[in-house]
């Protein structure tokens, strides 16, 4: 699920966070401590433009894969859009 959630996240972003001819920035990271690991993936685009609608195919498989891993899922939609996915290492 870990691999599948990057790749959804980042495929995301590549396709609507910015507007053709942008330059823009996709940022992940990844961190363990105390046995609990934290994924962020966020970029610098436009972030979501009608939050309220944000219930589409891509935010609903990564709320299923992250639930499959146990993972507490955080977005933030100010000055683009973060994802963060916090979970315990064993999972």
């Amino acid at each position: 699920p870990l691999g599948l959630i990057v790749n959804e996240a980042v495929t995301n972003a590549a396709k609507y966070a910015f507007s053709a001819g942008q330059e823009g920035r996709i940022l992940i990271r990844f961190r363990m401590r105390d046995g609990r690991c934290t994924l962020t993936i966020s970029d610098n685009g436009r972030g979501l433009v009608a939050p309220s609608k944000a219930q589409g195919v891509g935010i609903k498989l990564l709320r299923a894969l992250a639930q499959q891993m146990g993972a507490r899922v955080s977005v933030v939609n100010r000055n683009g859009l973060t994802y963060s996915f916090v979970f315990q290492a064993s999972a």
